[in-house]
C-alpha cells in the first residue's frame, strides 16, 4: 500500500454538536445538529499486488481528543479485487463526531488494515 495523500482535511467547521460527514468526493454534510458545509480533502491510497488478488480492508478510527471522534469510511465494499496492473485506489473519508469539543485545531489518527487473500 502506498499513500498518495494520507491526510484527511475537514477544513473549518463549527463547534456545534453533531456529525460532520465527508463523502468520497470531499463534500461535507452536517447531521444531528452540525451544520458543516463545503468541501474537505479525503485521503487516497494505492493498493498494490498481483492482478486479481482479493484484499479485505478494515478501517479503525480514533477518539483521542475530548469531544471529537473520527469514524473513517471508504467507497464501496470492504472486499475488493486488484485491477489490471495489480492496483486499486482506496479513498478514505468519514464522520467527525463532535460533542462539546474545544475550539481550535484538532488532529486525530486512523488506521487501515489490508489483508491480502
Amino acid at each position: 500500500m502506498r499513500a498518495s495523500n494520507a491526510d484527511i482535511e475537514f477544513g473549518r467547521i463549527s463547534s456545534e454538536n453533531g456529525i460532520c460527514r465527508m463523502n468520497s468526493r470531499g463534500t461535507l454534510l452536517g447531521y444531528s445538529g452540525q451544520t458543516c458545509l463545503g468541501a474537505g480533502r479525503y485521503a487516497e491510497f494505492d493498493l498494490l499486488g498481483e492482478q486479481g488478488r482479493i484484499v479485505n480492508i478494515s478501517l479503525i478510527g480514533s477518539g483521542s481528543k475530548p469531544g471529537i471522534r473520527f469514524k473513517p469510511r471508504m467507497e464501496g465494499r470492504q472486499v475488493k479485487a486488484l485491477s489490471r496492473g495489480g492496483k486499486r485506489r482506496l479513498k478514505v473519508a468519514g464522520d467527525l463526531e463532535i460533542e462539546n469539543a474545544a475550539y481550535g485545531k484538532h488532529s486525530l489518527t486512523y488506521s487501515i488494515m489490508v489483508n491480502y487473500e
